[in-house]
């Protein structure tokens, strides 16, 4: 090789520098004293450090500049540390300066004959962390669609196979089964339905994945049962009617949920990771809530999961809605049949005397001569059977009248307390005949905005009531004014009844008593009710066994 000159070793040196000044990294050189032994030209431009910073050569005093022009500083901090604590092994740390560029901050050691110096390389890597953010976006798109997709697909195979199931039976226990059993294999980990009945939300299925906490699942609605209010958001869902999606379930939403340390425990060991709470909705009425819970890692609802909820829940609103009117189609089919038998054994009871009392009129009749007393006596009293018989059929007719949209009142001045002595007149020999002394309490006049035949329908039945059970004991009828309206009052101390039998009263069909004792069809009382509602008044009861009955009713002086 031959000899190189001076000159061509420094005209080298000048394209090395050249090219070492128009690389797109900047490089420092520190030498093993600590001290910049060369930079090249981008380094001002890349790092942002004053080029008499650098020209001084003071490497700690660089390190103190480019502190300040970072977001945080403790990166390029454990560059240095660790380039010390292992001189002989590379760094490396992506740096976020405050204008807002990525800088790629590498160290390489180089071992030269008087110590191990280290090259420091800083890249601007703001375009290339801005494409990598891009592909991040755009590959978290593409997994999103893709999950919707199949979250779609998913759900209308789901949906098809959970309307099949809820449309197969008309019977709630069947049909809640069986949506439990469906949420907790293709939708949720476990779940919960609460519906509406009597005013009140109640727990009416719960299932979970895991055999091992559905009798926990139990516990839980048993010892925290759903609330219109209070934190749990399954009445909040009901009252507004609108679905709730928790993505993530975290300790500060379980927070809001819990009500004491226990039901806290509880959650916690049921697991909650994301849930879906919807409401039951069927024909513009919210009649209950479904709620899905995730426990699993993997599982975060999104919104195609709550579409699928949603459809899943209108589904079994409108099966619940079928079942609850297959209900109560066979529960009037049941009090059809029960009115049917009742009728026509209390229809039959006075047709079967009459036919008696007429054959008996008939044989008399034949008879030479005629006892015109005894025919007397036998044609009275087929009478009061055809009378009897006419009550019947004026009850039933009463209840037809009732009927919703049937019912219309012809208010005019009532003097209530002529009517009372008029139906009184009437009722003068069934009281002579049952024993019961009548006490009359009434004002010289009380005159409203009444229905007359509606009015007398109401009296008629409470005083036939407090005759037929009386048992010949005192009764008493007042009448009385009170502000705004009347009061009218019926006291009997015959049988009466319990307390827990007075909600039962006014029902139609009921009867407290033996019927084959009594008779009737259980359906005077209910017409009172229904009459003294349509006047805008109100009916209570009140008795006691064998101490008697009260029955007071309150109307108004004219119409609401």
């Amino acid at each position: 090789m031959g000899k190189i000159t001076r000159e061509a070793l420094r005209a080298e040196l000048a394209r090395v520098r050249v090219a070492f000044d128009a690389t797109r990294e900047g490089v420092l050189l520190v030498g093993p004293d600590a001290r910049i032994a060369t930079w090249n030209a981008p380094l001002l431009e890349v790092t942002g450090v004053p080029l008499a910073l650098v020209a001084a050569r003071d490497f700690a005093a660089v390190q103190a500049a480019l502190h300040e022009t970072l977001v945080e500083p403790e990166r390029l901090q454990r560059s240095f540390e660790a380039a010390i604590e292992r001189p002989d092994t590379p760094t490396r740390e992506v740096l976020w300066l405050r204008d807002g560029r990525r800088v790629a901050c590498t160290s390489h050691p180089i071992e030269g004959p008087s110590g191990t110096s280290r090259a420091w390389i800083f890249s601007d890597v703001t375009e290339r962390a801005e494409a990598e953010r891009e592909r991040d976006r755009l590959l978290g798109e593409e997994r999103t669609a893709r999950h919707a997709v199949e979250a779609a697909r998913t759900g209308a195979s789901f949906l098809a196979e959970a309307g099949e199931l809820l449309a197969s039976s008309l019977e709630s226990p069947t049909t809640l089964t069986r949506l439990g059993d469906l949420c907790v294999r293709d939708l949720a980990d476990w779940c919960l339905c609460d519906l509406m009945e009597a005013g009140a939300l109640v727990r009416k299925m719960s299932a979970h994945a895991d055999p091992a906490k559905r009798a926990l699942l139990q516990v839980l609605g048993h010892t925290f049962p759903p609330t219109m209010g209070g934190p749990m958001p399954i009445g909040r869902v009901f009252t507004t009617g609108r679905p709730l999606k928790i993505p993530d379930v975290n300790e500060a939403v379980l927070e809001g949920f819990f009500t004491d340390v226990h039901h806290r425990q509880m959650l916690s060991e049921l697991g909650a990771r994301s849930a879906l709470i919807v409401p039951l909705v069927s024909r513009g009425q919210v009649l209950g809530v479904l709620s899905l819970i995730s426990s699993r890692p993997g599982r975060r609802y999104c919104d195609a999961d709550l579409q699928t909820a949603m459809e899943l829940a209108r589904r079994a609103a409108v099966a619940f809605d079928n079942a609850r009117l297959y209900e109560q189609a066979l529960a009037a089919v049941r009090l059809r049949d029960d009115f049917l038998m009742v009728a026509s054994h209390e229809l039959k009871t006075p047709l079967t005397a009459l036919q008696l009392r007429l054959h008996k009129v008939l044989h008399d009749v034949r008879q030479v001569p005629v006892d015109a007393a005894q025919l007397a006596v036998r044609v009275e009293s087929a009478i009061g059977q055809t009378e009897r018989m006419g009550a019947l059929v004026e009850q039933i007719l009463d209840v037809s009248g009732l009927a919703p949209g049937r019912l219309s009142l012809r208010r005019e001045p009532v003097d209530l307390c002529r009517l009372v002595t008029e139906v009184v007149e009437v009722f003068h020999e069934a009281l002579a005949r049952s024993g019961s002394a009548l006490t009359l309490s009434l004002p010289s006049a009380l005159v409203g905005n009444w229905d007359r035949l509606s009015l007398h329908r109401v009296v008629v039945n409470l005083l036939s009531n407090a005759i037929k059970f009386g048992r010949g004991n005192p009764i008493a009828l007042t009448v009385e004014q009170v502000p705004g309206g009347a009061r009218l009052t019926v006291q009997d101390h015959g049988i009466g009844f319990s307390s827990t039998d007075r909600a039962r009263v006014f029902e139609k069909f009921e009867r407290l008593v033996s019927a084959r004792q009594y008779g009737g069809m259980g359906l005077g009382l209910y017409v009172v009710r229904e009459l003294v509602d349509a006047h805008g008044g109100r009916i209570e009861a009140s008795g006691t066994p064998a101490g008697g009955a009260r029955f007071v009713v309150t109307l108004p002086f004219t119409s609401a």
